[in-house]
């Protein structure tokens, strides 16, 4: 009976020892890392830093064993003293471990820099504005992920966003338009054949309600993006300048917004004012493989004018698209090579 109490009192004894080394490399991992993590602040010596604290930890881990085992376990316990030496050391390695995932992704990452994130912002909003140019023309569509942290990652995922949506609205315009049979039912072929010319009014009176539909869906993205910063996530202070920014600048973005649609608008209006001139001249023209004939050269001119102001808006607006595209462009451009110079000189 007496010997069974003492081997429990062995066993406890050793037991304690090893719940005391367990404790004391815990503790040290817990207090060590964030430190050294945060001096560091260098993502690139991560593996290094995680290495010293590995074998810093395991350091400690054998010196607290020895000190335990020549006081308590060699007395108690001597069998138990490799495998609590083996357990020991594992706690001390997978401790650090554990304790790196936990923290290393807030402490490795340097603090943000306003001023070095606005710089990443903007030449991803840039580099957003030439997918979108290139995805109107059927390419990948535009990658709304945030290149930047902090406010300046909020902004730039927005106006990605609002580019996306832009260059998806207007790949939904084309479509419906060429619905309608677009470019195709204004043919001579299709024009003489079409009886009182009822189809093509019809479907020219379509295109015009599709415009106008997209005319407001185009407004009320430039609001909803503003409404997106409004109830985003960004600082206060930042918040209030952008806002302000937009509420500023929304009446010379709808203008020029309003232009395009104008330039769209008043295209289809001349090929209305043409099928119309076509229905009074009935009767006066034909349809001679892939061309008019009129009997009535009155007809023929006032045809022509408007088949030619419909020709020159269309060039018109695919001018300003690109003027716009370019100042787009330089505009961003700019506001890099600022953003450049304040960080060089240290602003």
């Amino acid at each position: 009976m007496a010997e069974t109490t003492r081997a429990q009192r062995r066993a406890t004894a050793s037991i304690w020892a090893l719940a005391v080394g367990i404790a004391v490399v815990l503790t040290w991992a817990v207090l060590t890392l964030p430190g050294t993590l945060k001096a560091m602040g260098d993502p690139i010596a991560a593996g290094a830093a995680f290495g010293t604290l590995i074998g810093s930890s395991l350091l400690i881990a054998v010196v607290v064993w020895t000190a335990l085992y020549v006081t308590v376990v060699a007395r108690w316990a001597p069998q138990r003293g490799p495998i609590y030496f083996v357990i020991l050391l594992g706690i001390a390695f997978w401790a650090e471990v554990a304790v790196v995932v936990v923290d290393a992704p807030v402490r490795i990452l340097p603090p943000v820099n306003d001023r070095v994130q606005g710089g990443v912002a903007l030449r991803g909003i840039r580099a957003a504005v030439t997918e979108a140019r290139n995805a109107q023309h059927g390419g990948p569509s535009v990658d709304v992920r945030p290149t930047a942290r902090g406010d300046a990652g909020v902004v730039e995922g927005a106006a990605k966003q609002l580019l996306a949506q832009v260059v998806a609205d207007q790949k939904s315009y084309l479509a419906e338009i060429s619905a309608l049979g677009y470019p195709g039912f204004m043919a001579p072929e299709r024009l003489a054949a079409d009886r009182g010319l009822r189809t093509t009014r019809a479907r020219l009176s379509q295109a015009q309600a599709i415009i106008q539909k997209y005319r407001a869906l185009h407004g009320a993205r430039l609001r909803g993006y503003r409404d997106g910063i409004n109830q985003s996530s960004l600082s206060e202070p930042t918040k209030q300048q952008l806002v302000s920014q937009l509420d500023a600048d929304y009446s010379a973005r709808m203008a020029e917004t309003d232009r395009l649609w104008d330039l769209e608008a008043q295209m289809f209006g001349e090929y209305q004012q043409a099928v119309e001139g076509l229905a009074r001249a009935e009767g006066r023209w034909t349809a001679r493989g892939h061309a008019l004939v009129f009997y009535d050269h009155a007809d023929l001119v006032a045809y022509n004018s408007h088949i030619q102001r419909a020709k020159s808006d269309a060039q018109a607006e695919s001018a300003l698209r690109e003027a716009n595209r370019v100042k787009v462009n330089n505009e961003l451009s700019k506001l890099i090579d600022d953003n450049t110079r304040a960080q060089a000189n240290g602003q």
